[in-house]
């Protein structure tokens, strides 16, 4: 649903994600998100930074 509402979500989220972590280079981040698939998608480019 997010996708069709919000454009370019994926890297969006992408996006803040390494904003944070740039300004925050020893922070973890809990990845959620009702579909499984998204997490495996954000996964990979985070690295050791999502649990």
């Amino acid at each position: 649903m997010m996708r069709s509402e919000v454009p370019d979500y994926e890297h969006l989220q992408d996006s803040l994600a390494r904003r944070v972590l740039a300004v925050h280079p020893h922070a973890r981040l809990v990845t959620l998100d009702e579909n499984p698939g998204m997490l495996e998608r954000i996964r990979p480019s985070l690295g050791d930074a999502a649990a």
